[in-house]
């Protein structure tokens, strides 16, 4: 009966992303099919095209989707006995199981209430130019309010579990278990360790396993959302509120949030806790405040994509005073003129690839390469 348990419960794990990516790919392709029959249509004026679904972004989340689920296998496994090692996977199984339920009672209340099915758009769609710049500026600011405190929360959980491990320690309750649990908690005393654990040690150490299951919970809890949003027919909690936050050009397809949430999940995988939280520094202070900055104060704009060279300074600077306190100045450096400005400057065009993908990528790439090269990161915090 255990074993029947076990297997279950890293059946729901595997098939709830291998769902999101066949939705992701799916769409992806259907995008493409869609831009490409009706590429004159998506053109706009100011020499900008807005793109139905953006096929690009989709199909990058997929194939993140698909190194994870082989991260998982190679760093976890599939267990056939319940043992410590399982307990990730009750955790992990938990947390689309509780989805599932939350929809289930959501459902039954809207359609007791008699609600009416929801008219998905199903034409192309262009910018929204028209749209004033203050009600742009407001809707800018409630999306970047959301990257802050999801930091704010990652950071927030980290550290109460490994105060709870230390508290437990000191009291001497199973003061070895604790203390394993607590060994390599940060994992910077040799900030190039990490680079050969991404393939090899079985299970992840505390502080990265934490991080991992949150954002594998925001991954599931993201796209639960925008998958019963774009069905018309299921409901999910704060459909409404992400309605309302969204740009005209993502109604048809997956919201920016979902790109922020599978970004940061495969940096999850490849960064201890504190290069992790520098790489969230960029999207959660760096972009913000460079789009606020960018949109008050910019007047000198690139012709190519817009953005301007006063919130492009103002996001270095940011990217840099963020992340030295967890990672260094040397890394704080890199990340912030290497990938913050590069990202600035190709995003959306010439590139046609959201930030908020773009940045976790090219700071894990970057963080593994300067590992490699025998630099190791020295947070200004120590504990």
């Amino acid at each position: 009966m255990a074993v029947l348990i076990v297997v279950f419960m890293q059946i729901i794990v595997y098939s709830s992303l291998l769902i999101t990516f066949i939705a992701l790919l799916t769409k992806g392709i259907q995008s493409m099919i869609i831009n490409f029959k009706n590429r004159e249509k998506t053109k706009t004026n100011h020499g900008f095209e807005s793109t139905y679904g953006e096929p690009l972004n989709l199909v990058i989340m997929a194939i993140i989707l698909i190194i994870v689920i082989f991260l998982i296998y190679i760093r976890v496994g599939f267990q056939w006995t319940l043992r410590k090692q399982d307990h990730p996977a009750i955790i992990l199984s938990a947390i689309p199981v509780s989805y599932l339920l939350i929809g289930i009672i959501v459902n039954i209340i809207q359609y007791s209430r008699g609600a009416k099915k929801v008219e998905i758009i199903r034409e192309p769609v262009v910018n929204t130019l028209e749209i004033s710049g203050e009600i742009k500026q407001k809707i800018d600011y409630r999306r970047k309010f959301w990257h802050v405190f999801v930091f704010i929360l990652v950071i927030s959980i980290l550290f109460a579990i490994r105060q709870y491990l230390v508290t437990q320690v000191n009291g001497d309750l199973w003061v070895e278990h604790y203390q394993q649990l607590l060994e390599g908690y940060f994992e910077y005393t040799d900030g190039t360790s990490f680079i050969e654990n991404i393939f090899i040690r079985k299970t992840p150490p505390m502080g990265q396993s934490t991080i991992i299951i949150f954002m594998y919970g925001m991954v599931i809890f993201m796209f639960t959302i925008e998958l019963t949003r774009l069905s018309g027919h299921i409901f999910f909690l704060f459909q409404k509120k992400v309605q309302s936050i969204m740009r005209e050009k993502e109604k048809n397809t997956f919201g920016s949030y979902t790109h922020f949430a599978t970004g940061y999940f495969i940096a999850a995988w490849i960064l201890p806790p504190f290069p992790f939280l520098a790489a969230m520094c960029l999207g959660s202070f760096a972009d913000p405040i460079a789009s606020i900055i960018g949109m008050k104060f910019g007047h000198r704009r690139y012709f190519w994509n817009g953005k301007s060279i006063e919130g492009t300074i103002a996001g270095m600077i940011i990217a840099f005073g963020t992340m030295i306190i967890f990672v260094g100045w040397i890394y704080a450096l890199v990340g912030s003129i290497v990938v913050f400005v590069l990202s600035d400057l190709i995003t959306p065009k010439p590139l046609e690839i959201s930030d908020n993908i773009l940045m976790p990528i090219m700071i894990s790439l970057v963080f593994v390469l300067l590992t490699a090269l025998g630099i190791p990161y020295s947070p200004l915090i120590h504990i």
